[in-house]
């Protein structure tokens, strides 16, 4: 599925009796860049949560392009790609084996090249066979922010 905005219109999401977003609207194109500034627990992950479509909104509409997430179904997730504060990664495989699993998990085809491509991206080649629970904080926040 391709879209070039992603809308959203007075969105809202409750916790129970705690409300973490309440009537945000934000309105994205390609190529934008946003910035999301807050204390903790302001609603800012929850908003990206939202936005990405791994949570739905108590109230208020999210659109991509002319689609909402429950009309597009998995062609949106397909599409999206999301990177939050919380590295998955498994620490007992190197760089690239973490790639090369997720890239097989989400059925990427020519799974290999295209791990060795984004590697070289990423400026890690060099550090592409290291385990990731070996690699300092620094390093394993490095391949999370340049691994795009």
């Amino acid at each position: 599925m391709d879209f070039e905005r992603v809308e959203a219109e007075n969105v809202s999401r409750n916790f129970g009796r705690r409300r973490a977003l309440s009537k945000v609207t934000v309105h994205a194109s390609a190529g934008e860049v946003l910035v999301f500034l807050g204390p903790n627990g302001a609603g800012k992950s929850t908003l990206l949560n939202i936005l990405s479509s791994l949570m739905r909104p108590t109230s208020g509409t999210v659109r991509y392009g002319r689609a909402t997430a429950a009309e597009a179904g998995d062609a949106l997730r397909a599409s999206i790609g999301y990177l939050g504060h919380e590295l998955f990664l498994y620490a007992d495989l190197t760089a690239r084996e973490n790639l090369e699993f997720a890239a097989k998990l989400n059925g990427v085809p020519q799974a290999a090249e295209r791990v060795e491509r984004a590697l070289e991206h990423a400026r890690l080649t060099d550090r592409a066979d290291d385990r990731v629970g070996a690699c300092s904080a620094a390093c394993a926040n490095g391949w999370r922010s340049n691994a795009r």
